[in-house]
């Protein structure tokens, strides 16, 4: 059971924040104030990595299927990574690269590459 004290500020978070979560860390936080990176754009990298991973799964004529056994996920994972819906963790992205016989590196360096060619 919450003390009043706590009662009283999740009631004054959901009374001033609406349904929305609380998040205090990003109050006062304009989008223009965020660094570059942090911005809209973030959202094109996932889709370019999505792009780089399918190019490397269809060079070495792997199902998304065997992938993800082979990297220890799901496979609906592998096609959210490669629509650009999902980003992976460090883990997971040394597993797939393994299980394509690529380094995690080279597919980054391939995504940042690819990004920074689409920006210019």
């Amino acid at each position: 059971m919450l003390c009043r004290g706590r009662r009283l500020y999740w009631f004054f978070a959901v009374w001033a924040y609406g349904h929305r979560a609380y998040r205090p860390w990003t109050i006062g936080y304009k989008k223009s104030s965020l660094p570059h990176m942090a911005r809209a754009e973030i959202a094109d990298i996932g889709q370019i990595f999505g792009e780089v991973l399918r190019r490397h799964r269809s060079e070495q004529n792997v199902s998304q299927e065997e992938l993800a056994f082979q990297a220890g996920v799901d496979r609906t994972f592998v096609s959210r990574l490669e629509r650009g819906v999902r980003q992976p963790t460090i883990t997971t992205l040394i597993g797939i690269g393994q299980a394509l016989g690529v380094s995690a590196a080279d597919l980054v360096r391939e995504t940042e590459k690819e990004y920074l060619r689409q920006r210019k």
